[in-house]
């Protein structure tokens, strides 16, 4: 970049095509064009790499809606490939290369993405050594303070190029920003909801009790996240049908850092009260859950009864009503 910058300055008609003027005419500048046609591929690929990572990370904190994760290597857990971030992203340079002809037309909104992410970098950067690692403000504030000057220097000089093409990175930060917002405030919405309406089993049953719901034969098998409390689509299907099953086996299945999970430590078991069994399934991340097979080799290896084929599964789903016609209010409902 200070190569190209001193070319200009003492030529200002390289100015069009900075980075070749710079290389001198023949076999070297053919030599060149092919070591930049790799390196723009090795580019795109850290960029997918990128996408994919960021948006596991992304869904495992919350942030963003879930989508398919495929796992694509035993011994790295975060080597993933994504199907709908991989179909976005091509479909979205396509319709950039349409938009724009040009690739002298991007640098302005690449000169503003660049900048941009360095600024927001350093400020997340000041908030880790703070907050995080604990650092004094007056070891902290200094080094931040000289990363922004610099930054800032070069948001600043970019700002202007947002008419030219530099709102393209501002549009595109401000769509994933506010879709990882509202489904941030969902997430938070319905987490609120079960913890105010999930409850432990002896309240639960408790509660069953003093309602004189009938019991009836049969084995159900519910679907829980959280393993220290009664689902509320448990509680949903008693107040419609005013009767349970007399054996209950509430599964939560969990994901582990490793590849796999041995099939002795697949699969832990507790009696609880009442006639509820609950059952904790371990996988590997390489690997697709079957829940009735599990608890079917369970029974067989701990000498119990498991009615497979006369089980029934009780499954959960969510849905969020919005209540008013405010064009906010529908935009999170879609998300």
């Amino acid at each position: 970049y200070l190569g190209q910058g001193a070319l200009i300055l003492m030529d200002p008609s390289t100015s069009y095509r900075p980075f070749y003027s710079m290389v001198p005419q023949g076999p070297i500048l053919y030599a060149v064009i092919i070591l930049a046609t790799l390196a723009t591929i090795i580019a795109s690929q850290a960029l997918i790499t990128g996408a994919f990572s960021l948006t596991q990370q992304a869904v495992r904190l919350g942030l963003f809606p879930r989508v398919k994760i495929v796992h694509t290597s035993e011994e790295v857990e975060g080597r993933v490939y994504i199907p709908f971030m991989n179909w976005l992203l091509a479909l979205s340079c396509i319709a950039i290369v349409m938009m724009f002809k040009k690739s002298t037309n991007l640098a302005a909104a690449y000169g503003l993405a660049v900048s941009g992410t360095m600024f927001l970098t350093s400020l997340v950067f000041f908030y880790v050594c703070h907050f995080r690692w604990r650092w004094p403000l007056w070891t902290a504030l200094p080094l931040v303070t000289a990363m922004l000057f610099l930054d800032g220097a070069f948001l600043a000089a970019n700002l202007e190029k947002v008419p030219d093409g530099g709102y393209l990175p501002l549009v595109i930060g401000l769509f994933f920003f506010a879709s990882m917002v509202i489904w941030q405030f969902g997430r938070s919405k319905l987490s609120k909801f079960y913890k105010e309406r999930s409850k432990t089993l002896d309240a639960f049953y408790d509660e069953i009790d003093e309602r004189k719901v009938r019991r009836i034969p049969g084995t159900l098998v519910v679907l829980s996240s959280n393993e220290n409390k009664v689902p509320p689509v448990l509680r949903r299907l008693v107040d419609a049908v005013h009767v349970i099953h007399e054996h209950l086996i509430l599964v939560t299945v969990l994901t582990d850092d490793e590849p796999y999970v041995s099939e002795k430590e697949r699969v832990k078991v507790s009696d609880l009260t009442h006639g509820v069994t609950r059952v904790l399934v371990h996988y590997g991340f390489m690997e697709t859950p079957d829940v009735p097979a599990a608890l079917c080799r369970t029974a067989f290896t701990e000498g119990r009864v498991f009615p497979k084929d006369e089980a029934l599964y009780l499954l959960g789903k969510e849905t969020f009503i919005v209540d008013s016609v405010r064009m906010h209010e529908r935009i999170r409902q879609m998300v």
